[in-house]
């Protein structure tokens, strides 16, 4: 049975400021590289076959420095672009809205629905299960983590938040 841990980027600059990242590319803050360190430091001695990352800066950073710690070769890094953040259309830059409600209430032109990232978590989740590995971590972002959660155990709170640089194990 293949294992999955999944971890969420370090903390972001954008994180840091408060606003919607979703499709910009925003670095790591100084306290997100270090917590990708620790994150990696934590995992040591975990199996690891493969790890996935979003092909975005926040998180590939993220993946590249957990893969130092824990001693996978950063080359070996595969890129799922289906990884990426969801993309909030004109809220990008903004000041974070903390409830649903709200946000949806704002209708932001651009944002990608719901149903579009379940559908996007879908074909990255099964392109994770087709890889021959058996011990495998996913290295991405907020929103499209909580979507892949969704598929891999679809009794979870979808609006459950998933903190930075914790790896969490899901299979």
């Amino acid at each position: 049975m293949k294992s999955l841990h999944y971890l969420r980027h370090g903390l972001s600059e954008a994180n840091k400021k408060g606003v919607f990242a979703g499709s910009l590319e925003t670095p790591l803050a100084p306290e997100g590289i270090e917590q990708a360190k620790q994150a990696g430091r934590k995992a040591k001695g975990t199996p690891i076959d493969v790890i996935f990352s979003s092909p975005q800066l926040r998180a590939h950073h993220t993946a590249k420095l957990f893969a130092q710690e824990v001693g996978y070769p950063e080359e070996k890094i595969i890129i799922i672009p289906e990884l990426r953040e969801r993309e909030f259309g004109e809220l990008e830059g903004q000041p974070h809205v903390p409830d649903k409600a709200k946000l949806l209430a704002l209708n932001p032109v651009g944002m990608e629905h719901d149903e579009q990232l379940i559908a996007r978590a879908l074909d990255a989740y099964t392109q994770i299960q087709n890889h021959a590995s058996d011990h495998i971590v996913v290295v991405a972002h907020g929103a499209i983590g909580r979507a892949l959660r969704s598929h891999v155990d679809p009794d979870a709170d979808f609006e459950e938040k998933i903190d930075n640089a914790a790896l969490l194990r899901w299979k």
